[in-house]
């Protein structure tokens, strides 16, 4: 939010992309549920794949975050890298067992495990070339803050995956409107 405020950004639009990025996971992990890949899996359930995919995919972009996050500062850098590293040494468990729990190889399993591993490497390896303008950062850090939070949510509310996408959405969206009014208003 400091970033964002030095920017010229205000906080308000700074906390409308942490909502917009938590809802955009929400809904993305609700389609991926719903409509799974068809293909991706030769032997058991394609939500193995999809799933250690996904772990991936956050891996990488917990890389970008922590590349993005010493590109603000080094308190921040450390800060954010010793969080990110804490928490991804069970993803990679999770990977592996994402992958056997759902009928794929030990083969398979050991070679996402090798993507997850790698994957924020090359996060913080883009972000050490890329060298983001201040405003885009604060926008980024707010992105990034949206995908923890689902992340969070996603683990401690588990009742969550039980409903169906369209009441998910609309609870979601009538609470971001209802937040954006309040702090619009306010």
């Amino acid at each position: 939010m400091e970033i964002g405020k030095k920017s010229g950004i205000a906080i308000k639009w700074i906390m409308v992309s942490v909502v917009l990025s938590f809802l955009f996971f929400i809904l993305l992990e609700k389609y991926f549920s719903a409509h799974p890949l068809k293909g991706i899996a030769s032997q058991g359930h394609v939500m193995g794949p999809i799933g250690a995919g996904s772990l991936i995919l956050l891996s990488f972009m917990d890389g970008l975050t922590m590349g993005i996050a010493f590109q603000v500062g080094l308190s921040i850098g450390a800060l954010v890298a010793l969080s990110i590293i804490i928490h991804d040494l069970p993803d990679g468990i999770n990977t592996v067992v994402l992958m056997i729990e759902n009928g794929q190889s030990q083969k398979k399993a050991l070679f996402f495990l090798f993507l997850e591993a790698l994957a924020p490497l090359f996060g913080v390896l883009l972000t050490s070339v890329i060298i983001f303008p201040k405003n885009i950062l604060a926008i980024l850090l707010a992105v990034f803050a949206g995908e923890f939070i689902y992340v969070g949510a996603a683990s401690l509310l588990p009742e969550g995956q039980e409903h169906s996408i369209l009441k998910i959405a609309v609870a979601a969206t009538l609470g971001f409107l209802f937040i954006f009014m309040i702090t619009t208003f306010l």
